[in-house]
């Protein structure tokens, strides 16, 4: 890299300290660099035998190329952190000089941490308290006196200075644990993904009162817990799936937090669940803020993040994806092979498979029906395999391969069998299916900006190859269908598609509206919509009905009280993920009671109650209630005219009130 091309690039970051002649930027800042100079960074260290240096700044000079790697240890923990060590690499003279104050009496300071930090990064708020409370007594009114731990020390005694953290309250983290009488939001979210089945053991790091681990042990679910305050005796054991279940926002060390982090991801083999409560869920201003969040009335301290603000300090401390599956619950693997298997299934379309109605076999076909009447359960298991890849299977995905072979002699053999008598239509529905779920799952990962691994597991390069050809070509693809989300025709046109299919409503082409359990059949463009907003804000599984704005780049999740039990069920929550800014908003309607108008039009035909409720809405429609915008009314508004007309709402019925 030249000159003039480095001093262009570092002239256009947008976060970190920035003097005359170099630029300062914390390690967890690095991901945010540009690639190119990310990528030229990583070859110099490890040109250098630098690579090993566990450095927290890094120091980028404006007038020449070289860059500095800093060692401040106490970073997050001291106000003030010393510089301990510098490695200064001069790229113009390929010269490296290490510079140690492990032994001096007055080394370099440092101040204004959070202006190292990226963007959304979890400290800063913390950090600028530190700053504001040093502006504050003035001890940055001469900036060249404060440099070097001596004179600043001395300058905080002659002003008296007293950190905060001198007169912290007595934080109860004990008073946090509460009673439970249904399982928690992060143990429903693995029951949902099947990992409370029995096939994995579970471990709940900060347990409480073990609540949820006496609901598993019932369900026979492999279960063991520890809690530093209910269950400090109990051991911290390895195990399949660990629940740190909103413990990181009780902690109000960010160095406790960070490790209590690392160390239950750690015990993980192949999951680990981490959940903290959201800024949207509490009004802060009703606390006393202290560090990076709150002291409440109890002292209790709670850290709240958003959205986007817990995945990224997640990320940064784990070094890893982190997945959002719902509001402040996140999923980070340690098993990669695991993780991709997850993100591919939760984009699959699943859809049923008639068995029941076989097509009688004609003359010339006789024998191959009497070889699979002969052989008929073997055959069906195999031909659901066929169905559940969308292709023929290897030998080794599925399980009876050699009683298979013995009985039909080989795997193309019995998948022609197959489909000369369940007909090749499904298989073909199967193939198309099994496309769309894998361009999804690779689309998505593009919008997540998940490297590939470098070894993809057996089955997903057999799919690749099976439906692709090779693997260029499926991103190729699924580029192409990322970024075909950013046009709005595309997605009015496939909009209007999923209506026709019978898929939601569409209200005059800005928008379709529908139940979230028919997302994953929307047309593929459109699901990978929906995905790219539960990649920020996780799965919609507690939403009810899901809006697709067309024009404005937006996903809003509509939440309502007892949905499928009453006609017109009322709005709790409304949340609005705007794509293109990454920004989530959420708004509370416990109060408004809205009503959901004509339920029927967004919901499919097999849900329950589904021609009671279309009934019940052409006899709403009739009543031509003023008032109504485009899908709900006003409950006040609606008891008014049903009490003028005499009317009441009784089991999916409008009936005529008897006196």
């Amino acid at each position: 890299m030249n000159l003039h091309k480095y001093q262009l690039i570092i002239k256009n970051i947008e976060f970190g300290k920035r003097l005359p002649t170099a630029l300062y930027i914390h390690v967890d800042g690095f991901k945010h660099l540009p690639s190119e100079l990310q990528q030229w960074v990583t070859q110099l260290l490890k040109q250098y035998n630098l690579d090993d240096i566990d450095y927290q700044v890094i120091k980028f000079a404006t007038q020449s190329l070289k860059l500095s790697l800093l060692i401040y240890p106490d970073f997050f923990t001291a106000p003030f952190p010393e510089l301990v060590e510098s490695y200064t690499l001069d790229f113009s003279r390929q010269t490296v000089r290490h510079k140690s104050y492990k032994k001096s009496i007055n080394p370099p300071i440092l101040h204004r941490k959070e202006l190292f930090l990226p963007f959304g990064h979890s400290s800063i708020p913390e950090c600028q308290l530190i700053t504001e409370a040093a502006e504050k007594a003035g001890l940055f009114k001469n900036v060249k006196t404060i440099g070097f731990k001596q004179n600043w020390e001395k300058l905080m005694r002659e002003k008296k200075f007293n950190f905060p953290r001198d007169s912290q309250p007595n934080i109860q983290r004990h008073l946090t644990a509460i009673n439970r009488n249904v399982l928690s939001r992060p143990m429903q979210t693995l029951f949902r993904n099947q990992f409370l089945d029995g096939k994995y053991s579970i471990f709940d790091y900060g347990c409480g009162k073990g609540d949820d681990l006496r609901e598993l042990r019932a369900h026979n679910v492999e279960s063991q817990g520890f809690d530093p305050v209910y269950a400090p005796n109990n051991p911290k054991v390895v195990s399949d799936v660990v629940n740190l279940g909103f413990v990181i926002n009780v902690i109000e060390n960010p160095k406790e937090r960070a490790e209590c982090l690392r160390e239950a991801f750690l015990l993980s083999r192949r999951l680990l669940v981490v959940s903290a409560m959201l800024a949207n869920e509490v009004k802060q201003s009703r606390y006393s803020f202290y560090g990076d969040g709150v002291v409440t009335k109890r002292n209790t301290f709670q850290k709240y993040y958003s959205q986007m603000e817990l995945k990224n300090y997640l990320e940064s401390i784990l070094q890893t994806n982190a997945i959002a599956v719902a509001g402040g619950i996140f999923y980070v693997f340690r098993d990669t092979e695991a993780e991709q298997l997850f993100l591919i299934q939760r984009q699959q379309y699943r859809q049923w498979t008639q068995l029941t109605q076989h097509p009688r076999p004609t003359e010339p076909v006789m024998k191959r029906a009497t070889l699979f009447e002969q052989h008929e359960n073997l055959l069906q298991a195999f031909w659901m395999t066929c169905l559940k890849l969308g292709r023929c299977p290897k030998q080794a995905e599925f399980t009876e391969s050699e009683t298979l072979q013995k009985a039909v002699g080989s795997f193309r053999k019995a998948y022609q069998l197959v489909c000369q008598n369940f007909g090749k239509e499904l298989i073909q529905q199967a193939e198309q299916a099994r496309r769309d779920d894998l361009l999804v799952y690779f689309a998505l990962n593009l919008f997540e900006k998940h490297k590939p691994y470098q070894k993809l597991p057996e089955w997903l390069k057999q799919d690749i190859k099976s439906f692709f050809g090779d693997y260029k070509t499926v991103q190729q693809q699924a580029h192409e269908l990322l970024f075909s989300v950013g046009r709005t025709g595309v997605i009015r046109e496939a909009c209007i598609q999923a209506q026709q299919s019978g898929i939601g409503y569409l209200f005059d082409e800005h928008s379709l509206q529908l139940h979230t359990s028919q997302v994953n059949q929307l047309p593929k463009v459109l699901r990978v919509y929906v995905g790219c907003a539960t990649q920020l804000y996780g799965d919609i599984e507690e939403a009810d009905l899901v809006k697709l704005h067309i024009n404005s780049g937006k996903v809003s999740l509509m939440r309502y009280a007892s949905f499928e039990e009453t006609p017109l069920p009322i709005l709790q929550e409304r949340i609005k993920i705007k794509l293109r800014n990454q920004e989530i908003d959420f708004f509370d309607y416990t109060d408004k009671q809205q009503l959901l108008y004509l339920k029927s039009r967004y919901i499919p035909e097999n849900f329950p109650n589904y021609m009671e409720q279309k009934n019940f809405d052409m006899a709403m429609e009739q009543l031509k209630p003023v008032n109504v915008n485009e899908y709900s009314i006003d409950q006040t508004i609606l008891t008014k005219i049903l009490r003028e007309r005499e009317l009441i709402i009784k089991d999916w019925k409008l009936l005529y009130e008897r006196v």
